[in-house]
């Protein structure tokens, strides 16, 4: 009889894990199982989920979190003292069990052994290594190895770790031992419990013969601040497991702190303020003895602040409280108490504890800006926190200490820190460095930097991106004329010559921080008694409104005679554009770029975000721009001139932006600035490029990708100009062009994003009438694809008779393109005839998908048959080349042309070649004739996973007189024979969304009858899908049977079984039989899996042989019997299988 195992589960928020761990206990082999879910205050579903669909899981809900261990504790007691449980299986929830877990542990469990499974990291699906396979603690580090066994040699292992994570225990061994140490709370409770059971004896063994998956951290934590948490956890437990066990380790409980510290790759990626906090409070709580739930949350979170070290504890005087500081040095976190970005203001008193000389404190502001404050006074400075930030002080005494007697105990006091206050300021901004506090008048406002650097912080309290636009009036006290560089993260936004009001505008992520650091060219001076270098005067921060923004380079706008224009003081200058909408805009850009004096030589370079462009959007100091803006960001363009700067006045003057034109662009094409204005006649339009070379682009508006044809025309000006060709770049990729010959072109345009064609010519440039004049491009046209067929630009275009249509080619090779615009993948039937200009021309076609050639299976004397599965929204493209030559027919060449051309879904699961003609059937049989001695079939899948089946057809000769009597079919290069005249089956499997090519040969004649070719036919092909079970192939008779056992006998000394698992998980099955002979002699056997010897045999003995059955997947097991085959009431006999069995699951396929 089953004793009673019960699974103890510790829930918080973990509710999404519940179906497919409750899926895999249900399916476990062993019965008398009861669960126990211990919820630790779940902000998630988990408890309505449970009510509603595991009504039989008993539910225990806390009032509080208690952590894993004391979770677990409880749990067990429940299960021993009220369901009367003889062992405890403890198990995370985000688990997937194998169907022999449980039964495998309690087999191993008993009164003096604690045992464990193979524990592989993921998914099912993915996991391929484990993540534990045995383990043992680390004497030198108080961490755990637990790869000891990847590669299993034996079932058990004996260990000196358990992970909590499976871990089955008898009653008793709780008995003897106890429950989990509550102090704990969460990791390392499992590894002090390991050792108790390795002090009192009791053994801890690892059973290789079952696993889970275990998805790690599902079930334990919840919140984006997991890996706090655990890095929090983990350095405080593993403190306090090695002073409770220091006797275990090689260096005592000190040296796990030192390693803690020294472990480089411990603080790798905890730059910043926040994971330091977590593992310092780690290390402090760990010094005050604060064990259980983690005190950091309380602390930070309620407060806004948490005294790390340096500080004796709390005192309160009824208005007033404070902290007396233990140590020069001491460390204070802010957080922020709403979790959403803000400026936060802090505020404190400081008194020093001995009266006396001037005593300073320095403010360090997580390791960087730093700022002095004076003893005894008022220190209040505002500081940004982000959403789930925390920001570090460091604070450094200058001065003198005092010893004092309190309760006894003496101590050392160096200042007190009195009423500190954290609150949010509700501004957008702050500044920081070495600044004094803000000061003003009637009129203005303005704070004085004491150094040549400070930072100004911007915060977004929103949940949108944001462009705002950051103004101040910058001063110093000696007459402003020094520069001043503007910077963020290192990346230098403008720089102001000479000192004047600034205006740049920046992004803001949402519910982000921006960071602008101001670096001074002005020397650091005494006023009034205080150093200072710079004062920032009237701060504003405010949401952009306007589209451009131009640099500090760049004096106010002027006007005159219908024109505006902007003169630039240096050879550089950055215009700014901006979207301030929702939405993805297209934005036409255009503006002129003259020098000072027109006499001047030199040009100017155009910069797209830091990339030139000059090539594509200028020319003779016209600048013509297509430019895309996502919602609420920036765009810059920066103007690098050639010409010198030159004095005009008292004012310094390079170029001048004039006649800027910004607008929104909602055609489908947009010509370069080498282009002239579009011209029409009614019938046709055009453009005269004035170069020898010209730029198109066409910018994609959708949120998806943009397959298009573009069709246009070149001619040169001069119809006399020798040359008749010139090329197309689009990216990479140069194509030919033929001059007065329409050209089409397929593009592929990401989501707003744009493709450039640019034209190139050798062609002269011609003046007239001050105009100059190369080449037009002519009737430009953008048709977006629709699913169908279409043809490149070596096809002219489409003719036809009223009934059909073909297209001549002008080459010896030409693409076609077949589009599917839908959301779902489409098999595809194309049919066509290729023909040559000149009937009875020598010579054929090849036809290419993807690279291959695909001519062996779809060309058949000029017929071309072929099937493509399109993904969604994507081209499959056919390259068709001919052998015969190119022509000439009046003004144009030609090669080939192709007609008859059918495009249509392809619902059918067999797919007939081109060799085969049109499937015929009589009503009770169906066959299709072959016209060659070889053909092809494609078999689909049109499912998302594998799919594996049987194929059974029949091959018939055209004469029953014709020699040979069989042929060979090949499928996947493998080669069998078949038989003509008789049934054939072949298991087969089939990738998601592909299909596997089935090749008839045979050497059989060819017939002609009423002018149509005959060689053999295919009939009554049938596919049909498999289901999990046990099939044999063609080698085995049907199966026999006395009542009591059942047979095949295999007509060879060899054959195939095929074990088929249609799941969509790994399942590990057993296969029972016993092989027999006809005359009963002990022959040999051997059995085969993936090229591997699974079984070496005797016959007439039972056996028994496991298989992984992978998900979707056939295996494959051959069976080599080393015996003669004789023939024995007319049929041949190998060998025999008796009472087969395959079980997976608890279900027998026989």
């Amino acid at each position: 009889m089953e004793k009673k195992v019960a699974i103890i589960l510790v829930n918080y928020n973990a509710q999404q894990y519940m179906d497919e761990f409750l899926g895999s206990v249900y399916l476990q082999d062993y019965s008398n199982i009861e669960i126990v879910l211990v919820d630790n205050m779940s902000t998630d579903s988990s408890i309505a989920w449970l009510k509603d669909n595991a009504s039989s899981v008993c539910v225990i809900e806390l009032q509080e979190n208690v952590g894993f261990g004391e979770g677990c504790n409880i749990g067990m007691r429940y299960a021993i003292e009220e369901l009367g449980a003889e062992y405890v299986l403890l198990l995370n929830i985000d688990t997937v069990l194998q169907p022999n877990l449980i039964s495998e542990l309690q087999r191993y469990a008993d009164e003096s052994t604690v045992v464990t499974s193979r524990i592989y990291c993921g998914d099912k699906k993915g996991a391929l290594e484990p993540w534990y396979a045995g383990g043992e603690i680390d004497r030198s580090t108080a961490q755990i190895n637990q790869l000891l066994y990847p590669v299993p040699e034996s079932e058990v292992y004996e260990v000196g770790f358990i992970s909590g994570c499976c871990m089955m225990l008898h009653k008793k061994v709780i008995d003897k031992i106890g429950y989990f140490d509550r102090q704990f709370f969460l990791y390392y409770e499992d590894t002090d419990y390991c050792v108790r059971l390795q002090n009192a004896g009791i053994a801890m063994k690892y059973i290789t013969t079952t696993s889970l998956w275990h998805k790690v951290g599902g079930s334990s934590l919840g919140g984006s601040e997991a890996s706090c948490s655990t890095q929090y956890y983990v350095t405080r437990n593993r403190l306090l497991f090695a002073e409770k066990y220091s006797w275990l380790f090689l260096e005592g409980n000190l040296s796990i702190l030192r390693k803690i510290l020294e472990e480089r790759a411990f603080f790798d990626g905890m730059d910043n303020a926040k994971h330091r906090f977590y593992v310092q409070t780690a290390i402090a709580d760990h010094l005050k003895g604060h064990y259980g739930k983690g005190y950091y949350g309380r602390a930070l979170l309620e407060k806004g602040y948490y005294m790390a070290n340096g500080f004796y504890e709390k005192e309160d005087g009824g208005e007033q409280y404070w902290y007396w500081a233990s140590e020069r040095c001491a460390t204070v976190y802010l957080a922020n108490p709403r979790r959403q970005s803000g400026v936060y203001k802090v505020s404190f008193e400081l008194s020093p504890a001995i009266e006396g000389n001037k005593q300073m404190l320095e403010v360090a502001i997580n390791g960087k800006d730093r700022a002095e404050y004076s003893m005894p006074g008022h220190v209040e400075f505002a500081v940004p926190i982000s959403g789930e930030g925390v920001v570090r002080l460091d604070l450094t005494f200058w001065g003198t200490e005092k010893t004092d007697i309190v309760d006894g105990n003496k101590r050392t006091l160096y200042y007190q820190l009195l009423n500190l206050i954290v609150m949010d300021s509700s501004m957008d901004y702050c500044v920081l460095g070495e600044t004094y506090p803000q000061e003003q008048d009637e009129n203005d406002f303005w704070q004085w930097s004491a150094s040549k650097v400070c930072k100004i912080y911007v915060v977004n309290r929103t949940l949108q991106s944001k462009v705002y636009v950051f103004k101040s009036a910058i001063e110093n006290v000696d007459g402003n004329k020094y520069g001043l560089q503007i910077y963020n993260q290192g990346k230098l936004l403008t720089s102001i010559k000479t000192m004047a009001e600034c205006c740049v505008p920046i992004e803001l992520s949402p519910n982000g921080i921006y960071e602008l650091e101001l670096r001074c060219e002005a020397p650091v001076v005494f006023d009034y008694g205080r150093r200072v270098c710079f004062k920032l005067k009237n701060i504003v921060f405010k949401e952009a409104e306007e589209e451009l923004y131009w640099g500090e380079c760049f004096l106010p706008e002027e006007h005159g005679e219908g024109n505006s224009w902007r003169w630039a003081t240096e050879r550089q200058g950055i215009i700014r554009a901006v979207n301030t909408g929702d939405s993805f805009v297209w934005k036409y850009l255009n503006f002129r770029v003259l020098p000072f004096k027109q006499e001047l030589k030199g040009g100017v370079h155009i910069y797209q975000n830091g990339a030139d462009v000059t090539e594509h959007c200028e020319r003779d100091g016209n600048v013509r721009m297509l430019i895309g803006l996502p919602p609420m960001k920036l765009l810059e363009l920066g103007i690098t001139a050639e010409w010198p700067v030159v004095k005009d006045g008292e004012r310094d003057i390079c170029f001048c932006v004039s006649d800027m034109v910004l607008e929104n662009f909602d055609k489908d094409i947009f010509y370069g600035s080498t282009f002239g204005a579009l011209e029409s006649d009614g019938i046709s339009t055009w453009s005269w490029n004035r170069g020898q070379s010209g730029n198109l682009i066409v910018p994609n508006r959708q949120d998806t990708p943009m397959r298009c044809v573009l069709e246009l025309e070149v001619l040169p000006y001069n119809e006399a100009d020798e040359l008749d060709r010139g090329t197309v770049e689009i990216g990479e990729v140069s194509k030919k062009i033929e001059f007065g010959k329409r050209k089409k072109f397929l593009l592929e345009i990401a989501p707003h994003e744009c493709i450039s064609l640019k034209l190139n010519t050798a062609l002269p440039i011609y003046e007239v009438l001050g105009q100059e004049y190369c080449f037009q491009v002519r009737n430009v046209s953008l048709e977006i694809l629709q699913s169908g067929l279409y043809f490149d630009e070596g096809f002219y275009s489409k003719e036809s008779d009223g009934k059909s249509y073909w297209c001549w080619c002008s080459e010896n090779r030409g693409k076609i393109q077949i589009a599917n615009m839908e959301d779902t993948p489409k098999w595809k039937y194309i049919g066509f005839k290729v023909s040559p200009f000149t009937q009875g021309m020598t010579g054929g076609i090849h036809v290419y998908q993807k690279g291959r050639d695909m001519t062996k299976h779809c060309v058949w004397d000029g017929d071309v048959k072929l099937l493509a599965e399109i993904s969604p929204m994507e081209l499959v493209e056919l390259d068709v080349t001919a052998e015969w030559p190119v022509v000439r027919d009046g003004e144009r060449n030609i090669c080939f042309c192709i007609s008859d051309i059918v495009l249509e879904d392809y619902e059918r699961d067999i797919f007939y070649g081109s060799t085969f003609g049109i499937p015929e059937s009589d009503g009770i049989n169906s066959w299709s004739w072959n016209r060659s001695q070889s053909g092809n079939i494609a078999v689909l899948n049109r499912k998302d996973v594998p799919s594996q089946c049987i194929l059974e057809l029949e091959m018939l000769s055209y004469s029953e007189e014709d020699a040979p009597k069989e042929g060979i079919i090949e499928i996947g290069g493998v080669s069998k024979k078949i038989e003509l005249g008789k049934r054939k089956s072949f298991y087969m499997g089939l990738p998601p969304h592909e299909c596997v090519t089935v090749t008839f040969n045979a050497a059989l004649p060819i017939y002609e009858e009423c002018g149509q070719n005959y060689c053999f036919q295919l009939r009554n092909v049938k596919l049909e899908a498999l289901p999990s079970g046990l099939y044999f192939d063609d080698e085995f008779y049907v199966e026999e049977s006395d009542g009591k056992n059942s047979w095949r006998w295999c007509a060879e000394s060899h054959g195939k079984l095929y074990i088929v698992n249609a799941k969509s998980t790994d399942t590990l099955k057993e296969m029972s039989f016993t092989l027999m002979v006809p005359d009963g002699q002990n022959a040999e056997f051997e059995v085969w899996h993936e090229q591997k010897q699974l079984l070496q045999g005797i016959c007439g003995r039972e056996y028994c042989v496991q298989i992984t059955g992978k998900p979707h997947n056939m295996e494959e097991v051959e069976i080599i019997c080393h015996v003669d085959k004789k023939c024995i009431s007319g049929r041949a006999l190998g060998f025999g299988i008796y009472n087969v069995v395959v079980s997976d699951e608890n279900k027998e396929f026989q």
